[in-house]
């Protein structure tokens, strides 16, 4: 299991993009951690595309599914777009089982 450290690191690259950089383990102990970055960028960039890079996360439990299940259906909502760049195979597999990857955007 994670080690409760997650760094976030947040880019706009464009006026309609917001980056979310993570490195560490999104889980129920960082996931509040997510959740209050991205109610940060997405109140004061309001972007049409959100892409959260999982490249550096090795870890994924039911905490942060529930952050990206949420943002998935605020963005939505708004007609925006979450995307999911990078994830590693561990997490990846886990948003498998979820059955989350017929509706989240993973590139």
């Amino acid at each position: 299991m994670g080690d409760d450290h997650l760094e976030i690191d947040v880019d706009a690259p464009s006026d309609t993009t917001a980056l979310i950089t993570l490195t560490g383990d999104v889980d129920s102990a960082t996931a509040p951690m997510l959740r209050e970055a991205v109610a940060t960028v997405m109140f004061t960039q309001h972007p049409d595309e959100l892409i959260i890079d999982f490249a550096a996360v090795d870890f994924l439990d039911s905490g942060g599914i529930r952050v990206l299940i949420d943002v998935h259906r605020q963005q939505r909502d708004r007609d925006g777009r979450l995307i999911l760049a990078n994830v590693p195979p561990a997490p990846r597999r886990v948003l498998e089982i979820t059955g989350l990857t017929a509706s989240l955007d993973l590139r």
